[in-house]
């Protein structure tokens, strides 16, 4: 199972809501978690995860994973909190670990 892992600074509750706001339009509720203490956001993939605008942007299948995972720092980013992304190879190596 792939996880999009992004290290967002978040200062208040405030901030975390902003981002689980912003992630409630696109993601399942139940597919992601906000951690204030980690300053973390754990996205779990599953296959409606922005089915719309992969089929939209005609992804080809081998790009959806690169598509899923630069969509999301977006949506993250639009929040106006600092994003450190982690790149997706380093969280597919440590689960493959």
């Amino acid at each position: 199972m792939t996880e999009f892992k992004y290290q967002v600074a978040m200062s208040c509750g405030g901030c975390s809501g902003a981002v689980t706001r912003a992630l409630k339009n696109k993601v399942n509720e139940e597919k992601f978690d906000v951690s204030l203490e980690t300053q973390l956001v754990t996205i779990t993939d599953y296959p409606e995860l922005l089915k719309d605008e992969i089929a939209k942007e005609e992804v080809k299948p081998e790009d959806v994973e690169k598509f899923k995972y630069n969509r999301l720092l977006e949506i993250i980013k639009k929040t106006g909190k600092k994003v450190t992304e982690i790149k997706q190879e380093e969280v597919l190596a440590a689960a493959a670990a």
